[in-house]
């Protein structure tokens, strides 16, 4: 029977076991972790800009008229400026 790599013929004790386990327990519960924060800061992300994406700013909707202050005649409306 081959043995295993890394493991010499005398059996482990319980400790090295334990200490095994536990060095590669840390490194997958980190993953775990990073993981979990990686996607909630996407989801976080994604809520917040489709909630600042669908609120109506102030000025947003109103529309300026030919007889506004704001009108320029030469990028709006039918181009014609003058009587």
């Amino acid at each position: 029977m081959t043995p295993l790599v890394g493991w010499n013929d005398e059996t482990p004790s319980y400790d090295q076991l334990r200490h095994r386990f536990n060095e590669g327990h840390k490194r997958t519960s980190g993953r775990v972790w990073l993981a979990t924060l990686a996607v909630a800061i996407f989801v976080t992300g994604f809520l917040l800009g489709a909630r600042i994406a669908s609120t109506d700013h102030p000025g947003a909707s109103q529309r300026i008229q030919e007889d506004d202050p704001a009108w320029n005649c030469h990028t709006m409306g039918n181009r014609v400026c003058g009587p």
